[in-house]
């Protein structure tokens, strides 16, 4: 998972960065324990500014906990009761 971030966060950038974190907080299966370090260690080589990375985090996280507010307040408890056993809620 380690290479297949790095990969993603050299080819991509920033606007990748944020993908990354938005799908992080949609689909658990995509730490940012992976993700922000290694966008550390791309500022930390130069390859990244400092705080457009910070941003672009940022704004991927407030974006997908956006997603998921929206999901909540449209769909309600009967989202939940029709699909929480493939969400495993």
């Amino acid at each position: 998972m380690t290479d297949w971030a790095q990969t993603l966060l050299t080819d991509g950038g920033y606007a990748v960065l944020a993908a990354l974190i938005l799908l992080e907080n949609l689909l658990p299966p995509i730490p940012s324990e992976v993700l922000l370090p290694l966008a550390g260690s791309r500022v930390a080589t130069g390859d990244m500014a400092f705080l457009p990375a910070v941003l672009a985090a940022t704004a991927g996280s407030v974006a997908g906990a956006l997603v998921l507010y929206a999901l909540g307040r449209l769909g309600g408890r009967p989202l939940l009761l029709r699909h929480g056993r493939i969400l495993r809620l």
